[in-house]
């Protein structure tokens, strides 16, 4: 009768020892797998496939979730260490405008060149690479919006070409990063390795913000503009303004890029192009330049001041009025 006790007393305490073990692993993976499941997404996986195979991956080893990360030195050579991929960013420009894109507010862009010499087992895709700044990682603009933003810009790096084993390549990447980044380094995750591969630090040069504004040269109430009668209850009242290009380039004035804002109402203009001087859309503002135009609104009578607004998507300005 004991010997039946003393077995399965040991019974529970060693299946109390296995589910607590479980539970710990359990813990540890969810606390240190992010970076191998971000990995895994960058790659082309779906992030609840990507979290249960690397989840399960590390409840059997947890060295798949412990990365360490290394840089490399190479020798001047075209034989590539085994097993060892190698970055190397080039050309670092802080950017404001590519193309069309410009980075969201409080945001800029990262333009670098990168060349990979794949010592590895497999391919290398370089959009899977990622910049880690100041404590934090950042994909690549090509992983999800393409090489670049609108742009012609040559030699970027895309999601059909890849470096083979043995193979190298430099190509262009653009990360969209907070404002004032100082430094960075490239990183590839243990997918492609046994461990995170990362190039030397290197300097992320600042640069100067493109903006524009926008002042009010005259504004008055007038009895019509255009195709602009003003029904009862509103009147019509016009501006004479210049836009100024303080490094920003595509700008150009229409209508369609003002509006008016009031009396907590938004007014946009449709008067048409009548009146002198309009803001038909073919007068362009040159970099660094300046040019005007008038615009006409039918407001509401309440209407005493306000604010005339200019937003293309790209670049917003804004200059208050009041009506004598």
């Amino acid at each position: 009768m004991r010997n039946r006790v003393a077995a399965a007393f040991l019974a529970m305490v060693l299946l109390g020892s296995g589910s607590l073990a479980h539970a710990r692993a359990s813990r540890f993976c969810r606390r240190h797998c992010a970076a191998a499941i971000a990995a895994c997404v960058q790659v082309g996986g779906r992030r609840p496939a990507c979290r249960r195979a690397t989840i399960r991956q590390c409840k059997h080893d947890g060295a798949v979730c412990s990365v360490t990360t290394t840089t490399f030195s190479f020798p001047t050579t075209t034989t590539f260490p085994s097993g060892v991929v190698q970055l190397e960013a080039s050309n670092v420009q802080t950017l404001y405008e590519i193309g069309l894109g410009v980075p969201a507010r409080g945001s800029e862009f990262v333009a670098l060149e990168v060349t990979i010499r794949n010592g590895g087992a497999g391919n290398v895709s370089p959009v899977g690479i990622v910049l880690h700044a100041a404590g934090l990682d950042y994909a690549s603009y090509g992983a999800y919006y393409g090489p670049y933003p609108p742009s012609a810009r040559p030699g970027a790096c895309d999601i059909f070409t890849s470096v083979a084993p043995g193979g190298e390549l430099t190509c262009g990447l653009v990360f969209q990063v907070h404002e004032g980044v100082t430094s960075g380094r490239l990183t590839l995750g243990q997918y492609y390795t046994t461990s995170a591969v990362s190039s030397s630090e290197f300097a992320i040069p600042s640069a100067m913000r493109p903006t524009t504004s926008l002042t009010i040269d005259a504004v008055s109430e007038v009895a019509f503009a255009g195709y602009c009668s003003p029904r009862p209850g509103f009147k019509v009242v016009q501006f004479a303004m210049t836009l100024t290009s303080h490094g920003a380039s595509g700008l150009a004035l229409d209508v369609y890029r003002l509006a008016l804002l009031a009396d907590n109402a938004r007014y946009t203009s449709a008067c048409g192009y009548l009146v002198p001087d309009p803001c038909d859309g073919a007068i362009g503002v040159p970099v660094d330049g300046a040019s005007s135009c008038t615009a006409a609104f039918e407001v509401r009578e309440s209407v005493g001041a306000g604010t005339l607004l200019y937003d293309d998507g790209r670049y917003q300005a804004s200059a208050d009025f009041a009506l004598d």
